[in-house]
């Protein structure tokens, strides 16, 4: 059996090339074909290193370049590192250069549009649309301008149509699920500003339909990977596609009642998470109310015996208050005195409260506690702040008292 056919089989197919490089003659019709099979095309920097470096000492000895060897030349440059982060301006510079020759090039006006920089984000979006009107296919130039516009909120001088069919694009001929739910949460955020409730709602169940999610396995083995994929993924939710994770937590807690089991540790885990997501993100259809009293309903539908101190926990989360979440915090913690996440949230909804003195009692215990258990919280911090409030407050009095 021979050894490293990978690599003969590779060194098979560019030792054309490789001699064609280092006796300095071209190798190709194709300046950037050649620079993907110099610099691009090996399994490692380092094993391409000798092949990308004799590609530009080999063009930058011609005498007259023509415009493709120029912007292959740049390429290999760039990717052999001679354009390191604090040159960025150089960069810039060198790719303005290679634009004067190339005016009409995708690839050299989509670069061109990211050294422009935020401050001039119109000219950013000017210089796409021209790439895109030579490529429109171009994934990475429709991303770039469909997220722009989506981070912005503005149009940045692109007419509505024009954004809508580069939006459609992207949803076409992005690569895998991340890709195209990017695209949908572009397209749905467009809906619902130019309150078009029926595009919206389409490009939802496009994307549920599409990424075949109503498909998905949440038995032992794959349970795990589908509540990431519908749970763990906040972009769903910009979608108002939360329905999907709390259906999943929905079945698997009810599965959990039927056997007498409490809830799942991961399944609390995601609910905990997705109730902070509701909470404390900014939603462009409004507060995610009705998805956390769902939530709250799927934990109090659990018998009482079956509750965890980790459930407690977790169904303090559902109040938005808190105040309202001490009470659930102190059954977490009774239940489970070694559950420290409990107890740290207990402590930071005390603080919160005003319950000081009874918080840095808490931290101090998880102080002390931590020498055999690793505490889920920066008590130290919390500590220093206490204690940097009593000290704020003692002036305070001492100022009032001396009026």
């Amino acid at each position: 059996m021979v050894k490293n056919a990978g690599f003969l089989s590779r060194m098979a197919c560019c030792g054309g090339l490789l001699l064609g490089l280092f006796s300095g003659i071209p190798s190709g019709a194709d300046p950037l074909a050649d620079y993907v099979q110099a610099c691009e095309a090996w399994n490692s920097r380092n094993a391409a290193r000798p092949t990308c470096s004799a590609f530009v000492d080999q063009l930058s000895g011609l005498a007259s370049p023509k415009p493709a060897e120029r912007l292959a030349l740049f390429k290999a440059r760039v990717w052999l590192g001679d354009f390191p982060n604090a040159s960025y301006g150089t960069y810039c510079d060198g790719l303005r250069a290679i634009a004067d020759y190339l005016p009409d090039h995708p690839e050299v006006l989509f670069n061109a549009a990211l050294c422009e920089g935020p401050r001039r984000a119109e000219r950013s979006a000017a210089l796409v649309l021209r790439a895109l009107e030579v490529d429109p296919e171009y994934t990475e130039a429709l991303d770039f301008l469909a997220g722009l516009v989506w981070r912005r909120d503005e149009d940045l001088g692109v007419d509505t149509a024009t954004l809508a069919r580069h939006r459609r694009t992207l949803y076409e001929v992005a690569e895998g699920d991340n890709g195209q739910i990017d695209a949908a949460v572009y397209i749905y955020a467009a809906a619902v500003d130019s309150g078009d409730p029926n595009a919206a709602a389409a490009i939802r169940e496009k994307v549920r339909r599409d990424l075949a999610f109503d498909a998905l396995d949440y038995g032992p083995e794959h349970r795990a990977d589908s509540l990431q994929r519908t749970c763990g993924d906040e972009r769903l939710f910009y979608l108002d596609l939360e329905r999907l994770c709390i259906d999943a937590i929905g079945v698997l807690s009810r599965d959990a009642a039927a056997v007498g089991e409490p809830i799942p540790d991961d399944v609390l885990s995601h609910i905990g998470d997705t109730l902070d997501l509701f909470h404390y993100r900014k939603w462009e259809t409004g507060p995610k109310t009705g998805a956390v009293a769902r939530l709250k309903a799927v934990l109090n539908a659990l018998p009482e015996p079956l509750r965890s101190s980790e459930h407690y926990r977790v169904y303090a989360r559902t109040a938005a208050d808190w105040a309202d979440r001490v009470g659930p915090l102190r059954w977490a913690v009774e239940l489970d005195s070694e559950n420290f996440a409990a107890q740290c949230d207990l402590a930071d909804a005390l603080t919160l409260t005003g319950q000081r003195d009874e918080a840095w009692s808490l931290y101090m215990h998880i102080k002390h506690a931590a020498t055999t258990s690793a505490p889920p919280c920066d008590f130290e911090g919390a500590l220093l702040s206490l204690d940097e409030l009593d000290e704020l407050n003692r002036q305070a009095e001492m100022r009032r008292v001396s009026r």
